[in-house]
């Protein structure tokens, strides 16, 4: 067993997802604390390891709450707007400054989905699932390709 594996083997969902959040969160802060030509390819790195987060929580944890709460409109819809949010980062056409503006558009709409999702999406969790069935949702969760923590 890997050492990533091994830390995440108590962890429930909830909390592996939350680890990954906070991860998130300070790859942003390197972001939006380096020079333009370094946040832009930092940028790059965030939005893929982002992409393949929300990929990840799609495919098994909406996934498998999805017959016991449909919708989750709210969680969805701030999933949306962090797409389109890494869309506008990543064209080229766009000055330096108006760039820095849109990161940090970007980074309130990231602190938004987190918001959402820990008290929306969590809850859901806690009430559907039993303990053990999310740990072994965060253990396979932590074994998909393009797991942080």
């Amino acid at each position: 067993m890997s050492d990533r594996t091994q830390r995440t083997t108590d962890r429930t969902i909830c909390e592996q997802l939350a680890a990954e959040h906070r991860e998130l969160e300070a790859w942003l802060a390197h972001v939006l604390a380096s020079p333009y030509a370094v946040a832009r390819a930092r940028f790059d790195q965030l939005a893929t390891r982002l992409v393949a987060h929300v990929d990840r929580e799609i495919k098994f944890v909406y996934a498998r709450l999805r017959p016991f709460r449909p919708g989750h409109d709210r969680v969805v819809d701030a999933l949306a707007n962090l797409h389109v949010a890494i869309e506008e980062l990543r064209r080229d056409q766009v000055t330096p400054s108006e760039w820095l503006r849109a990161v940090r558009r970007f980074d309130v709409t990231l602190r938004h989905y987190v918001e959402i999702e820990e008290r929306e999406l969590f809850a859901a969790v806690r009430d559907v699932l039993a303990i053990e069935e999310s740990r072994e949702l965060a253990r396979n969760f932590a074994r998909i390709p393009g797991a942080m923590s």
